[in-house]
């Protein structure tokens, strides 16, 4: 009697097992591209005249 219930035991394991591989991999695959360097970003300069203070 005990028999199916180690199957599906073990079933449930080797699902677990595919699963757990597969999101690892996929977290692998987002990090990769996280730390891929990106196109550079053009740094905007701002100027603004009133901020050396008053002239006069």
């Amino acid at each position: 009697m005990a028999i199916p219930m180690i199957a599906l035991y073990n079933i449930s394991i080797l699902f677990a097992w595919q699963v757990t591989r597969k999101r690892e991999r996929a977290e692998a695959e987002q990090r990769a591209r996280d730390s891929s360097p990106a196109k550079p970003r053009r740094k905007v300069v701002i100027e603004d005249d009133d901020a050396a203070g008053p002239e006069g």
